[in-house]
């Protein structure tokens, strides 16, 4: 019983001065992580969400395109977004395609040659 007594108490004070040493480490760790996941999600390269591209071409297009867009008042919000050579005008951030697909089919009159994609794919 004594030995034993002795083995929990070595046992748990080396898992304490272990974990003390980790933290710092992982402190670290965690912070370089959060970093390069948040400049993965900004370059869409992580997040897996889909969006409907609605033009491709010049700012000004582009400008008068996202222009146009908010005009009809959705709820999916629009952005302009540049991908060498190209501005595109992007709309919405959606969870899973059945979500993009339907908000598509109230797009598809108004811009004929819009698409549903998941950037950064």
């Amino acid at each position: 019983m004594k030995y034993l007594f002795c083995f929990l108490f070595i046992y748990s004070s080396f898992t304490v001065f272990s974990q003390s040493e980790i933290k710092g480490e992982n402190a670290r760790l965690v912070q370089e992580l959060s970093s390069t996941k948040s400049k993965l999600e900004s370059r869409f390269q992580l997040k897996s969400v889909y969006k409907i591209q609605v033009f491709s071409g010049s700012i000004q297009q582009a400008k008068k395109v996202k222009n146009d867009y908010d005009q009809l008042a959705l709820d999916f919000s629009s952005m302009i977004f540049y991908e060498s050579p190209n501005y595109k005008v992007w709309i919405g951030s959606f969870r899973t395609k059945l979500d993009a697909d339907r908000a598509f089919l109230e797009l598809k009159n108004d811009f004929p040659h819009a698409f549903v994609f998941q950037p950064g794919r």
